[in-house]
């Protein structure tokens, strides 16, 4: 008996029962790394969204801005459309500036809601921000145009960007 009493060491019920705590705390540690990985996704999804739209804006603000001016008008709605302060239109038509040279590209550019995406047309047709709910053109005064560009997630949330521009060439 004097040989049992001088062995130290663990039963095995005290090993079970730290088997059992070990196991219920790494379940709810679990639960805890789970949902910061799926908020981590979710603000990664809404990032990719806001960054597609904030820059399909910047494009279409650029391009608007840099408008050739002249003889060339901004048209609202449909091709020839009249801009009418107080309206709201879904696409806008205009000759983007550039060099008088550049005869690859053509000047005439529209920028309207197809589907779920803002496609820009010129020499082709291309997406310049997609997952679109709502795109519109508010015409605040002469030759001032505020863009409002709304996107939804598969979540159901809804986000939107607003940008304002004024032509350089027909202040």
């Amino acid at each position: 008996m004097k040989l049992l009493k001088n062995k130290k060491g663990f039963t095995l019920i005290e090993i079970i029962i730290s088997i059992v705590l070990a196991s219920v705390v790494g379940t709810i540690s679990m639960k805890y790394v789970l949902d910061i990985i799926s908020l981590n996704q979710a603000h990664a999804q809404k990032k990719d969204l806001v960054d597609e739209a904030k820059l399909g804006m910047e494009y279409l603000i650029r391009e608007l801005r840099f408008a050739q001016n002249g003889t060339t008008v901004i048209s609202c709605g449909t091709l020839g459309g009249a801009c009418l302060v107080g309206s709201t239109y879904s696409a806008i038509f205009f000759d983007r500036g550039g060099l008088l040279q550049d005869t690859t590209n053509p000047r005439s550019v529209s920028y309207s809601l197809v589907s779920s995406s803002i496609v820009r047309t010129g020499a082709a047709s291309e997406n310049i921000v997609n997952n679109v709910s709502g795109f519109t053109i508010n015409v605040v005064e002469t030759n001032l145009f505020q863009f409002t560009i709304a996107q939804s997630k598969s979540t159901g949330e809804t986000y939107s960007l607003q940008a304002s521009v004024r032509p350089r060439g027909y202040l």
